[in-house]
């Protein structure tokens, strides 16, 4: 019989590191977690149309012109009322002429009574605005046949027991559909024909938004995505496909991992198909234990969130190769984090270049580790060391 050996302290704590390596390899996401995309701040002018189709064609009562925006999801106007301050308690919406996906699906609903300050292609929250409620605009979501052109449906009421100076209406999401269903289309812009807004509910009283003092458009956020380039992309496992977000610096996305509540020690992310210049050159990570109520392509900012780490990214790549290393796994990231999350919002503050084609920032999969828990990891440390002294005394 060979002599029974005895391990080291060393050798005892090298295992003790192998063992909670391999717990901590384990990506908390999956293809049936929650996410959606988000852009934290406006980098991107706005880019209103003017004239016939600008804002004021929006109450001019007329269901034949229309406002038109490049702004998508959270585009909206702000608008004075004509008569002095008036009590909205319902609204109607008129479909555009053309472009069925650019219906916008729902609306929020604000007020104030101080001096508007917001001039056209500002975000709209220059100013302070009470929210006084939202709803859907009556427009056909993309499961049904579309709307049908310059048609107005409603009206909607809408709670609301004050009278406001001046009112801002946001469209927080788009058909972003032809005029069948189920036929995903990229909008290209948000528009509407009219938007009345009654002093009496179910369109009764007056039209307070007809031919407003001011009429001005915003554009709340950058974020949006292609259709085939949403943000589930980022983490269906298939490093072939890619999440690509338009609003470019400080976009992102939120996720519920299906797993529940992690605490995630660190990331990767893996490079997207093309143009390396928009790979994240830096991330910042926040964790939240409250329910996620913010809505795709806003600023993600109704929840509270705790930073858990930022730094660089270093994905492999050189901006002035368009087919350098692309599909390809960074580096992992780890950091220090002993706090669970149920959600984790992961925002990108800079790509790699401002150059020719980088118009966006993407990449192809992310990955969030698990940190192993000091017991998971001592009793495979303890189980190893017993497998050792077994085949010593064999």
């Amino acid at each position: 019989m060979r002599p029974t050996s005895v391990l080291s302290a060393a050798a005892i704590g090298a295992l003790a590191l192998s063992a909670a390596s391999s717990v901590q390899a384990q990506n908390v996401l999956s293809p049936s977690d929650f996410i959606i995309a988000v852009d934290n701040n406006r980098n991107l002018p706005g880019n209103t149309n003017t004239g016939t189709e600008g804002p004021a064609s929006t109450f001019d009562n007329s269901d034949t012109t229309k406002w038109f925006s490049g702004a998508r999801q959270f585009g909206g106007l702000i608008l004075t009322p004509a008569g002095g301050p008036a009590q909205v308690q319902s609204l109607s919406f008129t479909t555009g002429n053309d472009s069925s996906s650019r219906d916008p699906v729902n609306f929020q609903l604000y007020g104030t009574n101080n001096p508007v300050t917001t001039v056209n292609n500002g975000t709209g929250l220059e100013d302070t605005w009470t929210l006084i409620g939202s709803g859907n605009t009556g427009f056909a979501t993309s499961n049904l046949p579309a709307t049908a052109r310059n048609t107005t449906v409603g009206p909607v009421n809408i709670a609301n027991a004050n009278s406001y100076a001046s009112y801002k209406i946001v469209f927080p999401a788009l058909r972003s559909g032809n005029d069948a269903a189920n036929s995903p289309a990229d909008p290209g812009g948000i528009q509407i024909s009219e938007v009345r807004m009654f002093n009496a509910p179910a369109g009764g009283g007056t039209n307070v938004a007809l031919t407003p003092t001011l009429t001005v458009a915003i554009d709340q956020t950058d974020s949006r995505f292609p259709v085939a380039e949403n943000p589930h992309n980022a983490i269906d496992g298939n490093g072939g496909s890619k999440y690509l977000n338009f609003g470019r610096e400080g976009s992102g996305l939120i996720v519920t991992p299906a797993a529940g509540s992690t605490t995630v020690g660190s990331l990767q992310i893996t490079t997207a198909n093309d143009a390396p210049g928009r790979d994240p050159a830096s991330y910042q990570l926040f964790g939240t234990n409250g329910p996620v109520t913010s809505i795709e392509n806003s600023e993600g900012n109704s929840e509270t969130w705790t930073l858990i780490s930022s730094g660089a990214l270093n994905l492999p790549g050189d901006p002035a190769v368009n087919t350098d290393q692309r599909g390809v796994d960074g580096p992992i990231v780890a950091f220090a984090n002993s706090t669970a999350y149920t959600s984790y919002k992961l925002l990108f503050p800079d790509n790699k270049a401002d150059i020719a084609g980088v118009d966006s920032i993407q990449f192809g999969e992310v990955r969030l580790f698990n940190v192993p828990e000091p017991s998971s990891a001592a009793i495979l440390a303890l189980a190893g060391l017993g497998a050792l002294k077994r085949r010593r005394r064999a």
